[in-house]
């Protein structure tokens, strides 16, 4: 079960595509659907990339939450660098998830 939760969260930017696609000029919309098949299926293979990648560098030893495999020893902060670059990009994309919403919400109430 605790796959179907990574895998939504690795797409969980998709409520982001009707908006996007909104924002298209009209000559380039017949084209989006093809465009976003492409990405989504390159985002795919990424991802699965990067797992396979994991699991063959940590084996079976491979924590489901891949920032629990870094090493974390005394002096060696590029666990607690990564950890911080997560946290920093959560913070800093979450106006762009909230852009959909937002133009929502003024468009009833402004």
């Amino acid at each position: 079960p605790f796959f179907f939760v990574i895998a939504v969260y690795c797409f969980e930017g998709a409520g982001l595509i009707l908006s996007l696609e909104g924002s298209l000029a009209k000559e380039v919309r017949d084209k989006f659907p093809k465009y976003l098949t492409v990405t989504m299926i390159m985002v795919t293979i990424l991802y699965i990339s990067f797992g396979i990648c994991g699991y063959l560098s940590f084996g079976t030893d491979t924590n489901q939450i891949i920032t629990l495999n870094l090493y974390q020893g005394p002096g060696f902060s590029l666990s607690i660098i990564v950890k911080s670059s997560l946290c920093i990009a959560l913070f800093l994309t979450y106006p762009v998830m909230m852009f959909p919403v937002m133009r929502i919400l003024e468009h009833y109430f402004i």
